[in-house]
């Protein structure tokens, strides 16, 4: 997948202020910042594109942050600990932080088997391919899972490119996020989470991008975002 942009930092400012723009026009309330590889990954430059993504954020949309890497990779509960105290020194006091139900969310990308919490903040496990029982995830399969809090949609998926042998979701013009869109219209929850603003390593991205065709199969790079738009306006009528 080509972003429409062409190759660019996460942590450019003027990127940072054109997708902040994109993602109010859509009307997305916040965004969850992945950091569950770990907080040094990527030799730290994955923190440094955080901190600006904070550093440069206004009213709208909130963040929030997920974690996790210390505990699927380092299984180190005592290093999870440490990441969730960093996020809380550097990030949860901020305005810009992302609130749910009365506290900071903190999304936890791990097994639930650890059995860790922090009261500091509203925690939400989840998973790669979301369950019923871990419906806060990264790919969601049709039906959609709901548990009435939260339902997930996504246009598609596929990781063949890391050798990943799992059948991928072929977008098919947009269908398979529609479909998600209206289970979730259908639903209500209290929240729609959408994966994923601009992963394009995993092809779950919603951003424009010079690939992307509309159902009629014509080249429209901002598909996702107007279809995010129009299913956004609906669902709050």
């Amino acid at each position: 997948l080509q972003p429409a942009r062409g190759h660019y930092g996460a942590g450019d400012p003027e990127v940072i202020q054109e997708t902040f723009r994109q993602v109010r026009d859509c009307g997305i309330d916040f965004l969850i910042l992945d950091h569950t590889n770990g907080m040094n990954n990527d030799h730290g430059r994955i923190e440094a594109n955080i901190k600006s993504i904070f550093d440069h954020a206004e009213a709208a949309p909130r963040l929030c942050i997920a974690i996790g890497g210390a505990l699927w990779h380092a299984k180190n509960r005592d290093l999870h600990q440490r990441e969730a105290d960093d996020v809380w020194t550097r990030y949860a006091q901020r305005n810009s932080y992302f609130r749910w139900k009365g506290k900071p969310l903190l999304v936890v990308y791990a097994d639930r088997k650890w059995d860790w919490d922090d009261d500091r903040f509203t925690v939400r496990w989840a998973t790669g391919h979301a369950t019923p029982d871990m419906p806060w995830g990264w790919v969601f399969q049709m039906p959609t899972p709901v548990n009435g809090e939260v339902m997930g949609v996504m246009p598609g998926w596929d990781r063949a490119r890391f050798g990943d042998s799992r059948p991928p979701i072929p977008r098919a013009g947009g269908q398979h996020y529609r479909e998600a869109w209206m289970r979730a219209i259908e639903h209500r929850p209290e929240m729609v989470v959408i994966t994923s603003w601009d992963d394009w390593a995993e092809e779950t991205a919603i951003a424009d991008a010079k690939d992307w065709v509309d159902d009629s199969g014509k080249s429209a790079s901002d598909w996702y975002r107007r279809l995010t738009r129009g299913y956004i306006r609906f669902l709050r009528e």
